[in-house]
């Protein structure tokens, strides 16, 4: 059953934020909906949070992962400003 986040919340195997789609056990699913926490999502809503770690409950994409890189910081110098002597 897909829900629609109402709020923010995480716990051991999830985080979501207001407004993902998310797709976890059908139970699951009911009692959060039940307390508020959520609405159902339509059936062709496209999900959008992981819930848990199983494969099925990645979102569904077309693109390819993007890979994040990062430049390097500069290297520390230790040079010293010449010292002027008289």
């Amino acid at each position: 059953m897909k829900i629609k986040m109402l709020i923010g919340m995480s716990g051991h195997r999830f985080a979501v934020s207001p407004g993902d789609i998310v797709n976890p056990p059908d139970d699951e699913a009911q009692r959060l909906v039940d307390a508020g926490y959520a609405s159902l999502a339509p059936k062709n809503a496209k999900v959008t949070a992981i819930w848990g770690h199983s494969d099925t409950d990645a979102p569904e994409t077309t693109e390819a992962p993007t890979t994040e890189t990062a430049t390097p910081p500069a290297p520390e110098t230790t040079e010293q400003p010449p010292v002027e002597t008289r």
